[in-house]
């Protein structure tokens, strides 16, 4: 892997992929020569546009970048997109309150149309294993929506008083998760209550951790837990985007050039903000 440690990123793909300036930045041939010689061509480094401008999951532009799944405007795959980039990304993102709820309202449609099914004393034993088809389906969207919820929980459990205070993380919860969010903060507080009241004043923050002598001007440090911003991830570009400058970049000569298809390991801070464009420039993977 080619490229400069101190950039914090590092590039998947040729030498065409990546442009910059004075960062020091290269690209890793391996990766995108170990594709080619598995697809055969670099016209297969990507899956081409899901239809053919006509029908109706999307024009000719439209880029799909899963192949053989479902098409990328499904409730189902959008579902399935949000709950892997709650996974990945270290920080709570927004909450898609408007595809839950049409996910939890095709989940109660189906299940009902199910349920008028069995109901019919005329089926056969092929009419069962539709049925059952059906079934198990509707449990594996289910599934995705238990777990893009249970996602977001831990998320909110482990970061929950650093989520509380910071207005921004704030803004991204739903209002019932902001209820749980206050209700487990309060729980948490008045669980520890009872061991803090019996130490000295100022040791009974369970957020503020005391250090050094109580002269020193300096003796106490938060003891939040926050998101890891610097971690770092795998970013896929998903279209190109030209003289992109990473977060955290001093100078306009760090700027990068990313082409569709890139795959790259960085920090999270450095490339958070092409996951927050409509539609997302860049992807977590």
């Amino acid at each position: 892997m080619d490229g400069d440690d101190d950039d914090g990123y590092h590039f998947y793909g040729d030498d065409d992929d990546v442009g910059g300036g004075g960062g020091g930045l290269g690209a890793a041939g391996d990766g995108g020569a170990r594709r080619r010689a598995r697809d055969g061509d670099d016209d297969d480094l990507e899956p081409e546009a899901y239809g053919d401008g006509d029908d109706e999951f999307g024009g000719e532009d439209e880029v799909n970048l899963d192949e053989a799944y479902e098409p990328v405007d499904s409730d189902v795959m959008r579902l399935k997109r949000a709950w892997v980039q709650e996974r990945l990304a270290p920080e709570i993102l927004e909450h898609q309150t408007e595809l839950v709820d049409a996910v939890k309202r095709a989940i109660e449609t189906q299940e009902e149309r199910i349920e008028r099914e069995q109901e019919n004393e005329n089926r056969d034993t092929s009419d069962n294993i539709v049925t059952n088809i059906y079934w198990m389906e509707l449990n594996r969207v289910k599934y995705l929506l238990r777990e893009y919820l249970r996602t977001r929980l831990r998320k909110m459990e482990r970061h929950a008083l650093f989520i509380f205070e910071d207005e921004t993380s704030r803004a991204k919860l739903s209002s019932a998760e902001l209820k749980y969010l206050e209700d487990y903060n309060n729980a948490v507080h008045e669980h520890l209550k009872g061991v803090l009241d019996e130490l000295p004043e100022h040791y009974r923050s369970h957020v503020v951790q005391q250090i050094g002598n109580d002269d020193d001007d300096d003796k106490d440090q938060s003891m939040k837990p926050e998101p890891n911003m610097d971690g770092f991830v795998f970013f896929r570009i998903r279209e190109d985007v030209g003289n992109f400058l990473p977060g955290g970049a001093t100078s306009e000569d760090d700027a990068v050039e990313l082409k569709r298809g890139l795959i790259l390991l960085a920090k999270y801070s450095a490339f958070k903000d092409l996951l927050d464009t409509d539609p997302p420039k860049a992807e977590l993977v």
